[in-house]
């Protein structure tokens, strides 16, 4: 995974961050994905007692939806969307959330729920390869091919722990 996040992205696009908040992305990120670890691994008791995945994710992303709500309706300067509401906006906001928590998060309780924590965790570490394929969509540029090459070791490797 490591080759994907360090090969870039093609010279020319214009959303690359500024260094130091590259930092504070990059610990948000890691905090992100602490939580949701966490937060995957507290759950596994109440699967395995015979919670409903599907009822199990719904409450598990009520603190998240919650928590965006929050963060929405603070009145802080930093905050705010620099962009003007719109239906674009209010599409670029919502879908995403809808893809990663609906779809992601209720599949991957289905997989916390019926295979072992370990294979369904290592499953769970593909979201950020996946990624790729939406974003060469979205800017209509292609990722490097050391992005594509170490999005590819990422995938063999997975299945290799997964078949084991």
């Amino acid at each position: 995974m490591a080759v994907t996040i360090l090969s870039g992205r093609k010279a020319g696009t214009t959303e690359d961050l500024a260094p130091g908040e590259l930092a504070v992305v990059a610990a948000l990120g890691f905090a992100a994905a602490a939580f949701q670890g966490y937060g995957f691994l507290v759950l596994k008791p109440a699967l395995q007692a015979g919670m409903e995945p599907l009822a199990a994710a719904a409450v598990r992303l009520l603190g998240a939806a919650l928590a965006v709500s929050l963060m929405g309706l603070w009145p802080a300067p930093g905050l705010r969307s620099l962009a003007p509401p719109s239906v674009g906006l209010l599409l670029r906001v919502i879908l995403p959330g809808i893809i990663g928590y609906g779809g992601s998060s209720s599949l991957l309780l289905y997989a916390f729920a019926h295979l072992s924590a370990g294979v369904a965790a290592v499953l769970g570490s593909l979201t950020p390869i996946l990624i790729l394929p939406i974003l060469w969509f979205r800017d209509g540029v292609p990722p490097r091919p050391a992005a594509v090459a170490g999005a590819g070791l990422v995938v063999v490797g997975t299945a290799l722990v997964v078949t084991g």
